[in-house]
């Protein structure tokens, strides 16, 4: 029996990209029921802004949600790249391509709405909690079962549900824990007046943000960015330290987010004393009244992804530390996996499922990599030299990522080869 029905946990980008593809290859000869289950009662996106590079834009493009999402978000000329000990611009990369700066949730909200009017083969139902995954012996069905006792039935299962994902605790890879880093990104937002558009401004007085900017030095980095069309407001993003004693459990976290003057604190303790050679820079963080504190957690590189009929996809799969496109990494999935289903009439359950990683694995493993040599969220004090080396190797950096975004940024799963 081939694959008909499709159960997706998970309406974030990858569970949205994964069913809005699988929409549109699905045909009158081998149709596809799809069912996407989400466990909140109403869409609530986690996180602040995202960048969307031309990877992300070009699948979004193909799912039909490109046009909405740029006409709710910032375009991006480049990440530019600042010294804070001087003032001065080092460098951007990704210049003259096709990226954006978004909400997290306005990029949810376009992918909603284009299932929501073209793909009428899909199901979705919110406030679903899912307890129990089983394989059916003696047949080719996968059940789930949800709070309440109701169980649906299906032929392949993919999990799209985060880093804490109950697809990969319950069935697929019980024994992978998650590892927290010790860190969190703090997210907050600063309204502008018109006139204010230059209040962050380089040693020589010109402005410091144009699309985007990180400010490296002193304790760290501080990432300012547009995400809007108006751009009357700036996305503040910093990484701040916090003891694994503080991180568990959730509720721990909740009210380390309510105490915003603590969060501000940190922020502030971070770039006061190093911000001599930028502008501007204290008064937009004191600005920001609201904050959000988003915990850092990793998987370890080497997992489990798939059992029987359950595939895992995006973070539930693969949660590496912060690497510039994570959103674009899991629509990614999403598109490859449909590309991969094209041939469901042809190869069995098995034959399909090791064809996706056989496929992915090589390309997670690689960004994975990267982004640990990258180093992830130092908030150490840095000495004079250390600042002038971070800054060396940072210009050594953008030489590099922008030599190689241009293969980079060719990659298209759509049309890769499948394994024979």
């Amino acid at each position: 029996m081939g694959i008909t029905k499709i159960m997706i946990l998970g309406a974030g980008p990858a569970g949205l990209s994964a069913a809005l593809a699988l929409s549109k290859v699905s045909t009158a000869s081998a149709p596809l029921e799809i069912h996407l289950f989400e466990l909140r009662p109403s869409p609530q996106p986690l996180g602040s802004s995202v960048n969307l590079t031309p990877l992300a834009m070009r699948y979004l493009d193909h799912l039909g949600a490109g046009t909405r999402l740029r006409q709710r978000s910032s375009p991006v000329r480049a990440v530019d790249i600042v010294s804070m000990r001087t003032g001065r611009y080092l460098g951007s990369m990704w210049g003259g391509v096709d990226a954006i700066r978004a909400r997290r949730a306005d990029l949810v909200d376009a992918l909603l709405e284009v299932l929501r009017e073209n793909a009428p083969n899909v199901c979705l139902r919110m406030g679903m909690r899912v307890v129990a995954i089983r394989e059916l012996s003696g047949s080719d069905t996968v059940a789930l079962e949800f709070e309440g006792g109701e169980i649906v039935e299906g032929d392949l299962v993919l999990g799209c549900d985060g880093l804490h994902s109950a697809v990969r605790t319950l069935y697929v890879d019980s024994d992978r824990p998650k590892r927290y880093t010790g860190k969190a990104v703090a997210h907050g937002i600063a309204k502008l007046k018109t006139e204010e558009q230059t209040v962050l401004r380089l040693a020589d007085g010109s402005p410091a943000l144009r699309d985007t900017v990180v400010l490296i030095g002193g304790r760290g980095a501080l990432l300012a960015t547009y995400f809007e069309p108006s751009r009357r407001s700036v996305c503040l993003t910093a990484v701040t330290d916090i003891p694994e004693a503080g991180h568990e459990p959730a509720t721990g976290w909740r009210a380390l987010a309510r105490d915003q003057d603590a969060i501000k604190r940190d922020v502030d303790d971070l770039f006061r004393t190093s911000t001599s050679g930028v502008q501007g820079l204290t008064e937009l963080v004191d600005r920001c009244d609201r904050w959000n504190l988003l915990p850092v957690y990793t998987l370890p590189l080497e997992g489990v992804w798939r059992k029987g009929r359950v595939l895992l996809l995006g973070d539930a799969a693969h949660a590496m530390p912060p690497q510039g496109e994570s959103a674009g990494v899991a629509i990614e999935d999403g598109v490859l996996i449909a590309r991969v289903l094209e041939r469901r009439g042809e190869r069995d359950i098995d034959q399909l499922l090791a064809d996706y990683e056989k496929l992915r694995r090589p390309v997670i493993n690689d960004l994975y990599r990267r982004s640990v040599a990258r180093g992830f969220g130092n908030t150490k004090e840095q000495t004079w030299l250390q600042s002038v080396l971070t800054e060396l190797i940072a210009i050594i950096f953008l030489f590099f990522m922008n030599w190689w975004k241009r293969d980079y940024f060719a990659r298209d799963v759509r049309n890769l080869p499948l394994p024979k």
